[in-house]
């Protein structure tokens, strides 16, 4: 319980209707896995402007979200 509770840090988002069906646009648009597509549905819900990820391919933009391979890119080259 303590772990769950230390998560809710982070200020997660509600998986809600809007997040599941932006996840299914985004599936489709991009060719996506449906648990990539609602990382990103999520990512869009909140304002994100990268998408810290090893495994989408970097550079790419999704919906105005940039993909960032944090093992390449250190935070003082996004800004």
């Amino acid at each position: 319980m303590l772990r769950i509770r230390s998560l809710c840090a982070w200020q997660p988002i509600a998986m809600d209707r809007p997040v599941v069906e932006g996840a299914w646009k985004i599936q489709d648009r991009y060719g996506l896995a449906f648990w990539d597509g609602m990382i990103v549905s999520a990512s869009l819900m909140v304002g994100c402007r990268y998408l810290l990820s090893g495994d989408f391919q970097a550079g790419q933009i999704l919906d105005g979200i940039e993909v960032v391979d944090p093992f390449v890119c250190s935070p003082a080259d996004l800004d």
